[in-house]
Order: structure tokens, then C-alpha cells, then sequence
């Protein structure tokens, strides 16, 4: 049986290699966003135009429910 300052230390270097990978991963995909964006220069900045290019709905406004 090990004893706790054992499992404490082999915990604390786990939680250590998780959160080492996330960075890496992170630091490798980029910043990650849920919410609908355009492309950079790809549109026009009309806040009271009809819409996205070729009439298509966002797909954040349809998870959200709206038109």
C-alpha cells in the first residue's frame, strides 16, 4: 500500500501532465469559440444589412433558436 504523501505527490504530478497537455494543445489549435464569426475583411461591417452572404442563416443563431 503506498501511503497518502504517495498518492498525493503521484496525483499532483498527474494533474500537472494534464494541464502541461492542454497547454500544448492549446498553444497548437488556437483559440477556440463557440460563437459565429466572418472571416477577416470577408463582409461588410452593416449592422442593419439583411444577413449573411448568399441569405444563409448563422449556425449559432439556429442552435440558438433565432431566424
Amino acid at each position: 500500500m503506498l501511503s497518502a504523501a504517495a498518492k498525493l505527490c503521484g496525483f499532483l504530478i498527474l494533474l500537472a501532465v494534464v494541464f502541461a497537455g492542454a497547454y500544448a494543445a492549446g498553444a497548437r489549435l488556437g483559440p477556440v469559440t463557440t460563437s459565429y464569426s466572418q472571416p477577416a475583411g470577408g463582409g461588410s461591417m452593416n449592422m442593419g444589412g439583411p444577413g449573411p452572404a448568399g441569405g444563409q442563416t448563422p449556425p449559432a443563431a439556429r442552435i440558438r433558436g433565432g431566424r
